[in-house]
């Protein structure tokens, strides 16, 4: 048997999303971008705090050879050429009147 129709229908079926879903969404996707951001801010940061110690690391270790080079030639000097043959002349008349000193 037949249901009688009564005139009232039932509820609709849904089509779409309501402008409740549409907001959650929205606050949902805003908290993931600013979680996002804030990870991203976390890692610049520590990147950043790296590349400094390493350029501060190699800037130290620059300047270390240095000195230690300048030290050596300093205490080595002339001697170091006159083995090898290769003397300036500055350096042959220092030399030259340390001799006549000491004689």
């Amino acid at each position: 048997m037949a249901t009688p129709n009564t005139g009232r229908a039932g509820p609709k079926p849904s089509r779409g999303l309501s402008l409740i879903e549409i907001l959650v969404g929205l606050v949902i996707g805003m908290i993931g971008i600013v979680v996002i951001f804030q990870v991203l801010a976390v890692s610049e940061d520590r990147k950043r705090t790296t590349v400094q110690g390493s350029d501060s690391q190699s800037a130290g270790s620059i300047a270390l050879y240095s000195l230690q080079r300048d030290v050596h030639r300093a205490l080595n000097g002339p001697l170091q050429y006159q083995r090898a043959g290769i003397i300036s002349d500055a350096a042959h008349q220092v030399q030259t009147a340390r001799r006549a000193g000491n004689d």
